[in-house]
């Protein structure tokens, strides 16, 4: 997948959570044709359990599951990681459902059946600020490296002289 004209270095890994075995197994294969690496869980409990295993940087949710709701497994993914983008999937779209899932802090909300290049476009804009957060520490960890040897060499020289 690329980012603007430039191909990004780092696969994004996608969380796909949908007790529908289809709708699951056929996003996740249309989004690894795409490029990103992607992990799926039939039910929020699993989600929770994958994320938990490691990081991923967004997470597709289905609206109405057994068990954990999409909107349950919001609340507690915000809990534990505020940033992490969360875009709901429903076939059951309604304007209060809408408003609630963003008011609980989901990304984007996107009404099934969607197009895979409709969710491709809503993960890019809701990537772009893990890509940025992500350079910037990446940009961070060099400049300390940096600042480290030069204070090192700093050191050198003033025992030399």
């Amino acid at each position: 997948m690329t980012n603007g004209d430039r191909r990004t270095p780092m696969k994004d890994h996608i969380l796909v959570v949908d007790d529908d075995p289809l709708v699951r197994t056929g996003l996740a294969q249309d989004l690894e044709q795409g490029g990103y690496r992607v992990t799926t869980a039939a039910t929020g409990a699993d989600a929770l359990q994958l994320l938990q295993a490691g990081p991923v940087d967004l997470v597709l949710c289905d609206l109405m599951m057994e068990g954990l709701t999409g909107l349950q497994l919001l609340q507690e993914i915000r809990r534990k990681d505020p940033e992490l983008p969360v875009i709901i999937l429903t076939g059951f779209a309604s304007m209060a459902t809408a408003i609630e899932a963003l008011r609980l802090g989901a990304t984007d909300y996107v009404q099934k059946p969607a197009k895979t290049e409709e969710i491709v476009h809503r993960m890019q804009t809701s990537l772009t600020p893990v890509r940025l957060r992500r350079q910037v520490v990446q940009e961070h960890q060099k400049a300390e490296s940096l600042r480290k040897d030069l204070q090192e060499s700093l050191l050198r020289s003033e025992r030399m002289a």
